[in-house]
């Protein structure tokens, strides 16, 4: 597994971005996990803070989802907008109504009869509030990250057999 984190040394401006990258190989074909993870209502099932999503009509750019987390002990309701669509490769989102601005990105390469699967979140705080809740989880961030990619990598060579 890839990890990296960025972290700005002083939170000083409501531009202070973290951002963290986690990769597995799964050993299913991309075309598999793909139909997974676009089907958004599976979302709470490996990425552990997300409670509830309410998935758009069609997976499309411009198409807005609601969801729900639990984050630092508390929930969170969240409109989304998809950004990115590529077929059996690339899935992108990005918050338009919430305390932090995430972009969140799926990546899907085919590696020797296997997918290598990058899970990649980017944060900017939009407000006071939020730049302490950015400051404060970005270590959060990461490790569920790490989890979730693992725990989609478990969901899914599990059901396999």
């Amino acid at each position: 597994m890839r990890c990296q984190v960025q972290l700005p040394a002083r939170a000083t401006t409501l531009e202070t971005i973290a951002e963290h990258h986690a990769t597995v190989v799964i050993n299913r074909p991309v075309s598999d996990v793909w139909a997974f993870v676009t089907d958004l209502s599976e979302t709470p099932r490996w990425r552990t803070s997300v409670t509830t999503v309410e998935p758009p009509e069609t997976l499309a750019v411009g198409a807005e989802f609601g969801a729900t987390s639990r984050v630092l002990g508390r929930n969170w309701s969240w409109r989304l907008r998809i950004t990115t669509v590529t077929d059996n490769q690339e899935l992108g989102y990005e918050v338009v109504d919430g305390m932090v601005d995430i972009d969140v990105h799926y990546r899907l390469d085919e590696v020797g009869g296997g997918c290598r699967f990058t899970l990649s979140g980017r944060s900017r705080p939009s407000n006071l509030p939020g730049r302490l809740l950015d400051r404060a989880g970005a270590w959060q961030l990461k490790r569920e990250m790490d989890g979730q990619v693992q725990e989609l990598k478990r969901i899914l060579e599990v059901s396999t057999t």
